[in-house]
């Protein structure tokens, strides 16, 4: 092992080093994944045992698995490589990261990948503290990362995915705490029209 080890730091860094040398170079590939522009030389052993979305596409005798070709559609070629970067490395780019949670929590569910999810809660998280310690004074207009929580709240409560239990449970937190930023929206209480359920989770929270 400390061979093996010579140049990195620890294990982490050379599974997370010789995945990202694994994927850009393609060396020893079997499966071919494509997205708007963009192709990628995969393999089973990486993706289907790490995603099970793609477990699902290459498995048995679909077109996909005895012709080792998928293509994805009406998906963004950009998201579609972070997903496979963080396949390969467990690690989220910061472009990917960039696009911010929404973005995130849309392709964890896609790919069912619940770390992803976690990251993506996180991040909202991350996001939802520094609004709340932003705006201490009730009567302070709120900032424009307060999209970022209508947005959340939308993504996480307009699908029945189990997988957005997560992001719902720390946007209503996050109304809870902080209810004058989100009551001082005029869309807020058209929020809780649209997403009855999500009133139905404030108003349980409020009792514990």
């Amino acid at each position: 092992m400390a061979h093996m080890l010579r140049g990195y730091k620890n294990e982490a860094e050379l599974l997370k080093e010789s995945g990202r040398d694994l994927l850009e170079s393609g060396n020893f590939s079997d499966v071919t994944v494509s997205c708007g522009n963009r192709t990628w030389k995969l393999h089973r052993a990486v993706i289907c045992v790490r995603c099970p979305y793609f477990n699902t596409v290459f498995s048995g005798s679909s077109k996909e698995a005895t012709t080792s070709r998928f293509t994805l559609k009406d998906q963004i070629p950009e998201d579609v490589d972070g997903v496979i970067r963080y396949l390969y490395t467990g690690e989220i780019t910061k472009e990917f990261a960039a696009q911010g949670p929404v973005e995130l929590a849309r392709a964890a569910e896609l790919f069912q990948l619940r770390g992803l999810m976690n990251k993506a809660v996180e991040i909202a998280g991350n996001i939802f503290q520094k609004l709340r310690d932003s705006h201490r004074n009730p009567y302070e207009a709120p900032c424009g990362d307060i999209d970022v929580f209508f947005h959340a709240a939308k993504i996480a409560y307009n699908s029945d995915s189990t997988f957005y239990a997560p992001l719902r449970e720390r946007v209503v937190q996050f109304a809870m705490n902080t209810q004058y930023l989100a009551i001082k929206e005029k869309r807020f209480l058209g929020l809780l029209d649209e997403i009855p359920e999500m009133a139905v989770d404030l108003l349980k929270m409020t009792w514990r």
